[in-house]
């Protein structure tokens, strides 16, 4: 899945290697020129430069596709603005913010940031960890009785978006619990998907595997 890297500085270039070098579809977006022209010839990510606060640029890098955003700016207060955006506007499932100091890591918790880090090299013990649960998961498969349950992230281009769960679920699979804003939802009448929600499927391998498609968005 494509993972989307705010920043051009230090961090950022490592980030892209190291995403890179696991195979990952990494694209970068930056607004200093020669960073951006350095980084096309010394990286294997696609680099955009242009204003990060631009909805039609940050389109143009692909963060209505993005399955992880990483902001490592070095302007916190345009970092908590980054990290509003793409969780209101565009939904991205899971937001990476890195921060040079702890003065505004509240604040971008609330605007949605899945992880806050300070520490430099805390990042990329949380980046490992991250990018071997990221996406659509299976959490266990039994072939012999046809059952499968899933994880899988709502991402801004499910056609399920604002959705009722009971209309969704069917008998062949059903949305069992949502993650969303660090709590369990268990589906009533009432339930929508919204953007980030982590939607946990049980059904047979078919129908659950078609159905995590559609709230995906993929």
């Amino acid at each position: 899945m494509p993972t989307l890297i705010a920043g051009g500085g230090s961090v950022a270039a490592r980030v892209a290697r190291m995403l890179s070098e696991r195979g990952e579809n990494v694209t970068l977006i930056d607004e200093d020129k020669q960073r951006c022209e350095w980084l096309s010839k010394n990286s294997d990510a696609q680099v955009y430069n242009g204003n990060i606060l631009d909805p039609s640029i940050l389109l143009e890098a692909g963060i209505d596709k993005a399955d992880t955003l990483v902001v490592a700016l070095a302007v916190d207060e345009i970092s908590r603005k980054l990290v509003d955006l793409a969780k209101s506007q565009f939904g991205v499932p899971r937001v990476v913010a890195v921060l040079n100091s702890s003065d505004l890591k509240d604040k971008i918790k609330e605007s949605g940031a899945d992880k806050v880090i300070v520490s430099e090299e805390l990042l990329f013990n949380e980046l490992e960890g991250l990018f071997q649960t990221r996406g659509q998961k299976t959490l266990y498969l039994d072939r012999e009785q046809d059952r499968k349950v899933t994880r899988v992230s709502v991402r801004a281009t499910s056609e399920l978006l604002g959705e009722k769960v009971t209309k969704i679920s069917n008998k062949s699979a059903k949305i069992v619990a949502i993650g969303r804003g660090g709590n369990t939802v268990f589906p009533d009448d009432d339930t929508v998907l919204q953007m980030g929600d982590e939607v946990f499927l049980i059904g047979n391998e078919r129908e659950v595997d078609k159905l995590a498609s559609k709230v995906e968005g993929s």
